[in-house]
């Protein structure tokens, strides 16, 4: 059984991949995230993201 999920980041339903704190993040995201270096624009809002996920896991 494939479970899906809301992924924390892109906020689509995908398939469960990487859980931290009950928090699912999908493949497409945790790619972006080890990719992204800290010169590129999506940086902020990557970094934003898994601030949310860790800071305010009462969500």
């Amino acid at each position: 059984m494939i479970a899906i999920r809301l992924c924390s980041i892109c906020q689509r339903a995908k398939r469960v991949n990487l859980i931290i704190r009950d928090k699912n993040i999908c493949l497409e995201c945790e790619k972006a995230l080890v990719e992204t270096t800290s010169t590129q624009k999506s940086y902020g809002y990557y970094m934003d993201a898994v601030k949310k996920l860790l800071y305010n896991s009462a969500n």
